[in-house]
C-alpha cells in the first residue's frame, strides 16, 4: 500500500490529465466543466465516463457521469491484478470511419503498464493483451493531447518512459530517445495541453523536472531552468488551462509552491510563495471558472479535507494565491439533493480513508457543495474521465485535461 494522498483534476469537456503520487487517506478530484469561462455548454452527445482507480483492490471502477450523478457502468469494476496507481484515456481520430479509444493503467507492483480498449457506448474496458514494460516502480503516466504519445514516471529508476500508440492495436512502443532522465524519485507526472509541457515532482530530490514535448514525434526536450526548486517532499503538480501558474504540492513542510509559467515553460517562483497548505498536501488541481480567477484545491492529507485557493488572474497580485472562505471542505458526505444544472462545475473527490467517490458542486466563489457520496473497491488512489462525443456519426470519448 502506498504512503501519501492525492488529488486529480480533469476537465471533461477538454482533454485528460493524471498525476499520480503515493495515497492512502484523501486522493482524487475530476471536475465535470467546460474549460472556456463563463460559458454554458450544451450537454455531451454519449456517455461521459469516470473511472476510479483502486490499488489495493487491483481494480477499475467505471461510472457514466450525469451532472455530478454517477451510475457504475456494465461489469464495474474490472480487474487489473498487481497495484494501478493511474490511468490515462486516448482518443484517436483517423478518419471519419475509423476512431479509436484506449485506456492505459500503470501497475506500479509489476513495474509494467496495462493497456485495454475502451467501448465509448457502454463504458466497458477489454484488456490488449500481455503489459507493457515500464522503469521500475513506476508512479503516475500522462497522455498527450494528440492521444497519441504516453509518458510513465517510474519513482524507482528516477526517469520517465516515453510511449508511442500504434492506433489500429492500441500497442505502446518505447521512443527510441526513452528513457529520459529526471530527478530522484519523481512521485508524479502531468501533462500542461496548453503549452505542451509535461513536469514530474521529485520528492527524493526536492524540486520539478520540467520537458517540452513535441506532439508530432513524443520525444522531450528538457526546459530551460529544469530541474526548478521545490521545498520540502513535492508531491504533486498543476498548472492552469492556460498554462500561466503552476502550483506544487509539498506534504513534508505542508507548503504549497506557486510558480508563473513562461511561454517555454520555465517556472519561476511568485513573490509570496510558499503558501500554507494545511497538514499533508499531497495533491492539487486547478479549475477555470469564470473570467477573472481560477481555483485552486489542494488534499489536505492530514485532516482529509479539501483546502480550495483563489488566484487572481486579472487585477492583483496575477497567480498568487487567497484562501477561500470555508475553507477546507469536507470530503466525504452523504447526498443533499442540491439541483444539478448541467452547466455547473462538479468535483469526484476520491476518498482513500473510507472508500468513497465524493461528489462536490463547486459554487460562487469556488466554494465546494456535497451532492453524493458512492462506494468504489478498496484503496482509491486517482480518477480520470472522458466526455461522451459524436464524431462523424459515431459514438467516442474524448479525454478530460
Amino acid at each position: 500500500m502506498r504512503t501519501a494522498p492525492l488529488l486529480v483534476l480533469a476537465f471533461l469537456f477538454a482533454g485528460c490529465s493524471n498525476t499520480v503520487t503515493p495515497s492512502a487517506v484523501n486522493p482524487s478530484v475530476v471536475q465535470e466543466l467546460s474549460r472556456v469561462p463563463g460559458a454554458k455548454q450544451p450537454p455531451p452527445q454519449g456517455p461521459s465516463l469516470v473511472y476510479v482507480v483502486s490499488e489495493t483492490a487491483g481494480q477499475v471502477s467505471g461510472f457514466t457521469a450525469t451532472g455530478g450523478t454517477l451510475t457504475p457502468v456494465a461489469g464495474s469494476p474490472f480487474t487489473t491484478g498487481g497495484s494501478p496507481v493511474g490511468m490515462v484515456i486516448s482518443y484517436i481520430f483517423v478518419t471519419a470511419a475509423t476512431q479509436y479509444n484506449y485506456a492505459y493503467v500503470v501497475d506500479t507492483a509489476n513495474n509494467q503498464v496495462l493497456g485495454y480498449s475502451l467501448n465509448p457506448n457502454t463504458g466497458a474496458l477489454t484488456s490488449l493483451g500481455p503489459a507493457f514494460p515500464a522503469g521500475t516502480s513506476p508512479s503516475g503516466i500522462a497522455i498527450d493531447s494528440t492521444g497519441m504519445y504516453v509518458y510513465v514516471s517510474n519513482a524507482g529508476s528516477n526517469n520517465v518512459s516515453a510511449y508511442a500508440i500504434t492506433p489500429s492495436t492500441g500497442a505502446l512502443t518505447q521512443l527510441a530517445s526513452s528513457p529520459y532522465s529526471a530527478g530522484t524519485t519523481p512521485n508524479s507526472i502531468f501533462y500542461s495541453p496548453k503549452g505542451g509541457f509535461l513536469y514530474t515532482t521529485n520528492g527524493g530530490s526536492g524540486n520539478v523536472s520540467g520537458w517540452l514535448v513535441d506532439s508530432s514525434t513524443g520525444n522531450l526536450t528538457a526546459i530551460t531552468g529544469s530541474p526548478f526548486t521545490a521545498g520540502g517532499t513535492p508531491d504533486a503538480i498543476a498548472t492552469d488551462y492556460l498554462a500561466r501558474w503552476a502550483y506544487v504540492a509539498s506534504s513534508s513542510n505542508n507548503k504549497v509552491y506557486g510558480y508563473s509559467v513562461n511561454s517555454h515553460g520555465t517556472l519561476t517562483a511568485l513573490a509570496n510563495s510558499p503558501y500554507s497548505g494545511g497538514t499533508g498536501p499531497d495533491g492539487i488541481a486547478t479549475s477555470y471558472y469564470g473570467t477573472d480567477a481560477i481555483y485552486v484545491y489542494v488534499a489536505d492529507g492530514g485532516t482529509n479535507k479539501v483546502r480550495g485557493f483563489r488566484a487572481h488572474t486579472v487585477g492583483g497580485p496575477a497567480g498568487e494565491l487567497f484562501q477561500l472562505p470555508n475553507s477546507p471542505f469536507n470530503v466525504q458526505t452523504g447526498p443533499m439533493g442540491e439541483n444539478k444544472r448541467f452547466n455547473e462545475p462538479v468535483l469526484y473527490v476520491a476518498d482513500n480513508g473510507t472508500n468513497h467517490v465524493s461528489v462536490k458542486k463547486i459554487i460562487n466563489s469556488g466554494r465546494l457543495l456535497s451532492v453524493g457520496a458512492y462506494a468504489v473497491p478498496s484503496g482509491p488512489v486517482s480518477m480520470v474521465s472522458c466526455v461522451g462525443v459524436v464524431v462523424s456519426t459515431l459514438n467516442a470519448c474524448r479525454p478530460s485535461y
